[in-house]
């Protein structure tokens, strides 16, 4: 796992940076499994305008108290002080959990891989992603078997470090794995985002994110309409 990296105290009675705090949340939830009863805590960098009240100090508590062995847990963990050092022990004794790829197809027409990170490892959907895909897929099918030709999948699912690699942006749908960039031989682009808007009209097809590129078009999703 990785390390906990903090500039400043945070916790009750600490400077509590933004960033600081986000870091040492998302370092909390990741050993849920040795500071029962604490439930995952949001990631937002803030603590209220009550400390003593923040479930992310309860937390600290918690943590200093069963994992520490602190006596009088005192809810802050300085940078590189007695609670930091051994949150990043604990992190480091973490096993990753590596995400298996899922086999089969995830609708008619696509397998599970096609719709892989583009990225040196291929990274698998996570399964707690594979809900959206198996939507967006199905989306998809409809499209395939309107146009009776394979549909080409040039990017779907993206990690986050590949998508700030590639240029995506911050908020991307392609990190929540709810769209995906497609090309069909024989076709141009412009004639394939031409049918996406048909069967969108049509109702055959969800509305959502439709994007015309130079060699590919973008469909997503999102819920809601979307043009560009």
């Amino acid at each position: 796992m990785a390390k906990l990296q903090i500039t400043q105290s945070v916790g009750m009675g600490g400077i509590n940076k933004p960033n600081d705090v986000k870091a040492v949340q998302a370092a909390l939830n990741q050993i849920l499994g040795q500071i029962p009863p604490t439930k995952k805590l949001v990631v937002d960098g803030k603590l209220g305008s009550k400390p003593e009240n923040s479930k992310t100090v309860a937390a600290i508590k918690v943590f200093q108290k069963k994992v520490v062995g602190m006596v009088r847990p005192d809810g802050k963990i300085d940078a590189n002080g007695r609670s930091h050092k051994k949150l990043n022990t604990t992190l480091g004794n973490i096993k990753p959990v590596v995400t298996t790829p899922a086999a089969g197809k995830a609708s008619t027409y696509f397998a599970w891989k096609e719709f892989a990170c583009h990225d040196n490892d291929k990274t698998p959907v996570p399964t707690e992603l594979r809900p959206s895909i198996k939507t967006l897929a199905g989306q998809l099918d409809v499209l395939r078997k309107e146009l009776g030709k394979p549909i080409k999948i040039n990017s779907a699912y993206r990690t986050p470090e590949h998508n700030r690699k590639v240029g995506g942006t911050k908020n991307s749908l392609h990190v929540q794995a709810k769209a995906a960039d497609i090309a069909v031989s024989g076709m141009a682009p412009k004639e394939v985002h031409a049918k996406v808007l048909e069967l969108i009209a049509s109702k055959k097809m969800a509305d959502g994110g439709l994007g015309l590129y130079n060699t590919f078009v973008h469909y997503d999703v999102r819920g809601y309409k979307a043009r560009w």
